[in-house]
């Protein structure tokens, strides 16, 4: 994924980089406008290797990091081996296409298909499997008219929504959960209504130990066995009168100590569009009082969290006759997980937006008009003196992700990395169709035309192919 939103003279089109972070559509957008308010929580995360490639030599490196583990899929196979492709373990080998892969902890839980061709509407059966490749077994199997789909792991439990009936058709899922072991499943939070007025649990993520879900209009959190359920927000419920204003959730956008930090939006009414301007605020996922991150009138942008501080984008909007969004300017904002301390890290007339954070240095772009270079600038997450980092290409020169203690970027050139002081940048890759994947330990590892590659981030040893066809999980 690339932390950059798609800028043309000055046009933001607000982008959803990671397939996997919720979209959220408003009502009254032209098609469908997906906004994932352009940074989205930070990625910081074979069969033998068949080949290498060394990245440019540069002076004072440190010995390459020791081999990391690294989890892929290829097809019907779930793999473990070293980032160099060596002491590769097959963990399951399946009928069918193994799909959602979720690993928490030691556990890996995935779906496979009942039908080998894998085509259409196909009922899924739910394993788990130890990261070492013991102890596999079945936990759900879907039997028609019954549809299990898996959701997550939250210690010793499994998460999956339950469905009765055809998929689109009432009633929709409810949430539930079922041990590890295949055991005492039961109901965390039940679908209810009649006819086609239905309300649906939707499960957001995990936070300490607790699934939080949105139903109804609200956030409420419950323990894996269904015990302790909290609500964290208190807004009317659905459905709502013609014109009557109401808040719509948005997603939980991060977690800052014990709390959820997720967006709301006024609907339907707003200085900016008939959309509304997204807010941001916090509430501990036990219950307790919630707390507005930000202030005034601007739409607020979670970027990431470095401690006790929520770093955000502030960004003056402007809607467009097509019901595009522009912004005219962003200034990047830090508050405390409470709401207060807030102050801004940045305060220029162009387009800020964070990257991501190495120890409290936030790593920020600055998007020019004029088709000049964009800057990449660090800041410290509590204020101060700003730092000049390098300057990129605005239309072909990307920061994928924070890799360990470096900046890895994407350029017409191949991969490369720099140090949170602008300093050591090293070209770790010469192909410039690599992408990104993931991280295991000190290694990025990318993916190039269908294989996995994986090289130390600081450029201290080549990068050597993990598979020639395979998809990255995650690093262990």
């Amino acid at each position: 994924m690339d932390r950059y939103p798609k800028v043309k003279k000055g046009l933001l089109r607000l982008q959803m980089p990671d397939p996997t972070e919720k979209q959220f559509v408003f009502p009254g957008w032209a098609m469908t406008h997906h906004l994932a308010w352009i940074i989205l929580p930070l990625l910081v995360v074979g069969c033998s290797g068949e080949g290498s490639e060394s990245p440019t030599a540069v002076s004072g490196v440190a010995p390459p990091p020791a081999q990391a583990s690294v989890l892929w899929v290829h097809g019907t196979s779930l793999m473990r081996s070293e980032t160099d492709g060596s002491g590769q373990v097959t963990l399951a080998e399946e009928p069918a296409m193994i799909e959602n892969v979720v690993v928490s902890g030691v556990t890996v839980a995935y779906e496979v298909p009942q039908n080998t061709s894998n085509i259409g509407n196909v009922p899924r059966d739910t394993w788990v499997v130890r990261t070492d490749g013991t102890d596999r077994h079945l936990v759900l199997r879907s039997a028609v008219p019954q549809w299990l789909y898996l959701v997550d792991v939250i210690g010793s439990w499994v998460l999956y929504t339950d469905r009765t009936g055809p998929e689109y058709s009432p009633p929709p899922p409810s949430l539930a959960s079922i041990l590890v072991n295949g055991t005492a499943p039961r109901t965390l939070s039940a679908a209810v209504g009649s006819g086609e007025l239905w309300q649906s649990p939707n499960y957001e993520r995990q936070i300490m130990g607790r699934a939080v879900l949105e139903f109804a209009g609200n956030y409420f959190s419950v323990l894996p066995d269904g015990s302790d359920l909290q609500q964290l927000t208190v807004f009317p419920p659905f459905p709502h009168l013609n014109n009557e204003t109401f808040t719509s959730l948005l997603g939980i956008r991060g977690v800052v100590g014990n709390a959820a930090i997720y967006a709301t939006v006024q609907s339907p009414s707003s200085p900016v569009s008939a959309e509304g301007t997204p807010k941001l605020f916090a509430v501990p996922v036990v219950g307790g009082p919630v707390a507005k991150l930000g202030s005034g009138p601007d739409m607020e942008i979670f970027g990431v969290v470095v401690g006790s501080r929520v770093v955000y984008q502030q960004c003056v909007p402007r809607q467009l006759p097509n019901f595009d969004i522009t912004f005219d300017h962003c200034d990047v904002m830090s508050v405390q997980g409470n709401g207060q301390g807030r102050i801004a890290l940045t305060s220029t007339p162009e387009i800020n937006y964070v990257q991501g954070a190495i120890g409290s240095q936030m790593i920020i772009r600055r998007s020019r008009s004029g088709g000049t270079p964009d800057n990449l600038v660090g800041v410290p997450v509590g204020g101060g003196k700003e730092t000049p980092l390098l300057d990129l290409n605005p239309n072909n020169e990307f920061v994928s992700a924070i890799v360990a203690d470096r900046i890895l970027l994407r350029r017409p050139t191949g991969l490369w990395s720099l140090q949170a002081d602008g300093g050591g940048l090293v070209q770790l890759t010469t192909n410039g169709s690599d992408w990104f994947s993931g991280a295991a330990d000190d290694f990025a590892c990318f993916d190039r035309s269908g294989a996995l590659w994986c090289v130390p981030a600081d450029g201290s040893g080549p990068a050597t192919q993990v598979t020639a066809n395979g998809r990255f999980v995650v690093g262990l």
